[in-house]
């Protein structure tokens, strides 16, 4: 009987040990084990979604930072990302904001740090170049509304432009409606820039955009 209570016992305060936790079995009661649980904390984990690592810009363009920081105990932390260029230092803090580089070679770190001061970090690489190109379009006021109606309130125009031609994220308003060209500034060299023409009316309204041209800068 004796050697039947001392295994139980035994059996009752073995020290098991799983992973990183440890379990620690202190009795039971209707057949169920009670266990205490302790473990290590996790880190969080950060991605960086923008800017891709490698990519080229120019000095003059707003950069688009975006990260996401998920924590096992603290959930979603995107909110204290930290963010730092080994050349500029501190941007800023936070999930998304948009920021112009100084001409170089920039390291960004995405950094955060848990509640429980575990941290974690990401890095990408942007190549920030001197924006001195530059290009002319040209284009012919269209005459016509759509449904071949005289346009008589033509106010200007907009010069869409990017460097991807399903994308032209960038635009220059030009007044008055016997413009025909405007010069497109503070182009990356050695790249190649998409560009198309949209008629305003004077109610702001635009037109369909024109045909398409490519130039390389």
């Amino acid at each position: 009987m004796l050697r039947k209570q001392l295994l139980a016992e035994a059996l009752y305060n073995k020290l098991l040990t799983l992973g990183c936790a440890v379990f620690l079995i202190t009795g039971c009661s209707n057949g169920a084990e009670e266990r205490s649980v302790e473990g290590g904390n996790s880190p969080p984990n950060i991605s960086i979604f923008s800017p891709e690592s490698s990519i080229q810009a120019n000095e003059h363009d707003a950069i688009y930072f975006q990260g996401q920081a998920l924590d096992q105990e603290d959930g979603d932390i995107s909110y204290s990302i930290q963010w730092r260029s080994d050349i500029s230092g501190v941007l800023a803090d936070g999930r998304s904001f948009e920021q112009t580089l100084e001409v170089g070679s920039h390291l960004i770190t995405a950094a955060v740090t848990d509640s429980d001061d575990a941290t974690n970090e990401q890095s990408v690489r942007v190549e920030v170049v001197e924006a001195n190109g530059n290009a002319s379009v040209f284009w012919v006021p269209p005459t016509e509304n759509v449904d071949d109606t005289p346009l008589t309130d033509l106010a200007g125009f907009k010069v869409y432009y990017g460097q991807n031609a399903q994308r032209l994220d960038r635009y220059v308003s030009v007044s008055g409606a016997s413009t025909t060209t405007a010069l497109i500034e503070n182009l990356t060299n050695n790249r190649r820039y998409y560009f198309a023409v949209a008629a305003v009316n004077s109610l702001g309204v635009e037109s369909d955009l024109s045909e398409m041209v490519a130039k390389d800068i």
